[in-house]
């Protein structure tokens, strides 16, 4: 079968297997730019901030063969982001003197929390959505003219049709063709993502 038509939900079931290191490979260029978000949103700044995103990415490859989402009924990002977050606070409290160390982990432990589980759910979604888009969005590119996909990224930033037209150089009508065909195209994109990424 063509490497174009493996899914994403076929790569996740392949990297399983720690033979397969184009999978893994493949699956790191997916995974690791929304793993640096997430981090980022939990305010997770450290002068080993890719050592950690490295290390989040072992956890998952030493740990990927035992998720099973359809009997803990869980989606593959959920259990993700439950490994950053706890892979996060370890970090901290392994990196910081004893007093400090203490007193983190108390603050950890109350209501005063590096970010809840509830927070890091709601980032993951924001952050998920904000990752397919833009993957997507990356992906479709090569099917329109640069035109295009800047006259639907000028629409993003709320400029009208009529504005857009003008710095572009086309009329409005054609602005809003444009527009409508890589909004369709898009969505399309990020269907097939969450089918292919999110079981």
């Amino acid at each position: 079968m063509p490497d174009e038509w493996v899914t994403k939900q076929t790569l996740l079931q392949r990297a399983r297997n720690r033979d397969d290191e184009e999978a893994w490979n493949e699956f790191v260029k997916y995974y690791t730019g929304f793993i640096h978000a997430v981090l980022r949103q939990m305010s997770f700044f450290s002068k080993d901030f890719d050592d950690v995103t490295q290390e989040i990415m072992v956890k998952i490859w030493r740990n990927l063969s035992t998720f099973d989402g359809e009997k803990y009924q869980v989606h593959f990002r959920t259990w993700l982001s439950s490994l950053i977050r706890n892979y996060a606070i370890d970090y901290i409290k392994k990196n910081q003197g004893y007093n400090k160390r203490r007193d983190k982990a108390a603050e950890l432990q109350g209501e005063e929390q590096l970010i809840s589980q509830t927070d890091l759910d709601q980032i993951v979604e924001q952050e998920w959505v904000r990752h397919l888009t833009a993957t997507a969005l990356n992906s479709i590119r090569k099917l329109f003219s640069g035109v295009a996909v800047e006259a639907f990224e000028l629409s993003l930033e709320g400029k009208s049709s009529r504005e857009i037209g003008k710095e572009l150089g086309i009329n409005p009508e054609s602005v809003r063709t444009l527009k409508n065909r890589v909004r369709q195209r898009l969505m399309k994109e990020i269907a097939q993502l969450r089918k292919e990424l999110e079981r």
